[in-house]
């Protein structure tokens, strides 16, 4: 006799126990590399580091910023309490560093938990747009950039 896979219920779906299981190990990837990329950000400074580039390939090839121009500055700042400086890097380090950390914190309750995620259906949803917006955003600030080096 042929035997179907139990199934569990989680926030109104079906997890087939395999899907859960690549739930969890992805989970497990995603907060080792989160926190590898944490703990440099601690070691790392960016006001004295020779290692990190003066500038991106975009930049030097076009003498123009690109959307992420500043940003590893702007984490390695906040790393180290130096929201202020964070900022005339990057206005959105603040908001990638605090979604790193949320992406952590989650990443890692999905690996204990076996891959169950707290997220319901509505906040995914509500996530989504919210990511939308944000991108909007930043393209606009980014493009405001440019125009006040055009300019």
């Amino acid at each position: 006799m042929i035997q179907m896979p139990k199934l569990s219920l989680s926030h109104q779906e079906i997890i087939l126990p395999e899907e859960s299981a690549n739930r969890k190990r992805w989970a497990r990837r995603l907060f080792l590399v989160l926190a590898v990329l944490f703990g440099i950000s601690f070691a790392v400074d960016a006001q004295t580091s020779t290692i990190l580039p003066q500038s991106c390939i975009w930049q030097h090839l076009t003498g123009l910023p690109c959307p992420f121009c500043g940003l590893i500055r702007s984490l390695l700042e906040i790393s180290h309490g130096r929201l202020a400086s964070a900022v005339s890097y990057h206005l959105f380090g603040p908001l990638v560093y605090a979604g790193g950390l949320l992406g952590l914190a989650w990443s890692f309750y999905s690996w204990v938990s076996k891959g169950k995620t707290a997220l319901s259906a509505r906040f995914t949803r509500t996530a989504k747009w919210a990511a939308a917006v944000l991108g909007l955003l930043w393209i606009g600030w980014w493009l405001w950039r440019i125009m006040l080096i055009i300019y």
